[in-house]
C-alpha cells in the first residue's frame, strides 16, 4: 500500500489545545488559551517551508479538508488533581489525534487481492 492509498484512509486529523484547571483571568479563559494554543501550532506548520506547509491542503475521502483545530480548556486533564506545578505542566499539552474513514468490505477485499499478487 503507497502513502497516498494510506492517505485515503483518512478521515480528520485534531489539532486540539488543552489547559492546566488553575482558573485563568482573561476574557475568553482557558478555552480561550487552549484553542488559541491549537491554532499556534497550526500556525507554525503553515510557516514551515517544508512538507508541513502541505498539511493545509490535504482532502478526506469526501474532499473535505482533513485539519481541524478546537481548544478544551481544562475540560480533559491528564492529571485530574493538579495541584503541583508538575502535574499543571502536565495538562498544558497539545494533542493530535487521527480519525480513520470507516472500513468498507470491498476496500479490504481490494487490499487481500494486492497482498496475494
Amino acid at each position: 500500500m503507497s502513502q497516498k492509498d494510506r492517505l485515503n484512509y483518512i478521515d480528520t486529523i485534531f489539532v486540539e489545545g488543552h489547559t492546566d484547571s488553575a482558573p485563568l483571568e482573561r476574557i475568553m479563559g482557558n478555552w480561550g488559551l487552549s484553542t488559541y494554543r491549537a491554532i499556534s501550532v497550526w500556525n507554525y506548520w503553515e510557516a514551515q517551508e517544508s512538507q508541513a506547509k502541505l498539511l493545509s491542503q490535504l482532502k478526506n475521502h469526501e474532499g473535505e479538508p482533513v485539519f481541524s483545530v478546537s481548544g478544551y480548556g481544562e475540560k480533559r486533564r491528564l492529571i485530574l488533581d493538579d495541584l503541583n506545578e508538575v502535574d499543571r505542566r502536565k495538562n498544558r499539552r497539545i494533542d493530535v489525534r487521527f480519525t480513520m474513514k470507516s472500513v468498507q468490505r470491498s476496500d479490504l477485499e481490494n487490499l487481500i487481492d494486492r497482498f496475494n499478487q
